[in-house]
């Protein structure tokens, strides 16, 4: 099944008011085209196992693409139209006239959408087959949580922790400047941001998640007015995470599995660390300063 053809952005507001059960939002930024494979690929594959469990379940995906490349637009739509789409009730592309950020390419998404749960997803994941029919699962039982994230591996297989406690000022000064050697040294700080003990075996709450997979109870998304579009890039989603915190529980759910490509802003240059520091310094500002 090929994808909708492209229409105006009101066209595409109006079809995604479509009800499903699942809705799910990719936001482009000139991301690597094969990872953006590999991550539709997975989402397809997880999908339909979760319509095996579940029949008759309705999924919508949208793709919103700011990298205002024709050339990547249309290796995107190329690949979009090469996909088996059959499992989705609806399948939108995006292509931005401006580069709005992450949250509001998100937000245009999650105004509009009219479903139970709703999917934040970035493109460079690898999600298990198993993921999206073990969230629904756990959300289903348990209605006071708002919010799963999975278990992250990264590319060699080790354990990305990604769920985090509320940071401070020099957690992230270590993080996004400090060299290995002096990080080493307070790698006890490092340790205790990212909740190694808490985030093992057993599904826990967590203070603040990690943006690159959220699932999310649409209404609850819906109360807060999504992401918080002050941010660019980084720190919307632990912002985001404070406020759904107020409508219920946030749970890391370790039956849940993605390998994650991307992350660690200092390797991907200056502008990175500026973003960085400079979301870091207004989150903060939003949600209060803490130095040590």
């Amino acid at each position: 099944m090929l994808p909708e053809p492209m229409k105006p952005e009101a066209d595409i507001e109006q079809a995604l008011l479509d009800e499903v059960e699942l809705s799910v939002s990719v936001v482009l930024y000139r991301n690597s085209v094969g990872w953006l494979q590999q991550t539709l690929v997975s989402l397809l594959q997880s999908v339909e196992r979760l319509q095996r469990l579940e029949p008759g379940l309705r999924v919508g995906l949208t793709v919103v693409d700011h990298s205002l490349l024709p050339s990547y637009q249309s290796q995107v739509e190329q690949l979009i139209s090469e996909l088996d789409t059959d499992v989705l009730g609806y399948l939108h592309y995006q292509a931005g006239a401006e580069n709005g950020g992450f949250a509001r390419g998100h937000n245009r998404v999650i105004n509009s959408v009219r479903s139970n749960y709703h999917l934040v997803l970035n493109p460079d994941v690898d999600m298990d087959q198993e993921i999206l029919a073990r969230g629904y699962a756990y959300l289903q039982r348990h209605q006071d949580v708002v919010l799963l994230c999975p278990r992250v591996f990264d590319q060699q297989g080790q354990q990305q922790y990604l769920c985090k406690a509320y940071p401070t000022v020099v957690v992230l000064l270590l993080r996004a400047i400090a060299p290995a050697a002096l990080a080493g040294r307070w790698s006890h700080l490092l340790d205790a941001y990212e909740l190694r003990e808490l985030c093992a075996e057993d599904a826990v709450e967590v203070p603040l998640a990690s943006g690159c997979f959220m699932l999310v109870r649409t209404t609850a998304l819906h109360e807060i007015g999504g992401f918080c579009e002050r941010f660019f890039l980084y720190f919307e989603d632990f912002d985001l995470s404070l406020r759904l915190k107020k409508h219920g529980r946030l749970v890391y759910l370790p039956t849940m599995n993605i390998v994650h490509h991307g992350g660690n802003a200092a390797a991907k240059g200056f502008r990175h660390i500026r973003l960085f520091v400079s979301s870091g310094v207004r989150f903060f500002q939003r949600n209060g300063w803490r130095w040590i």
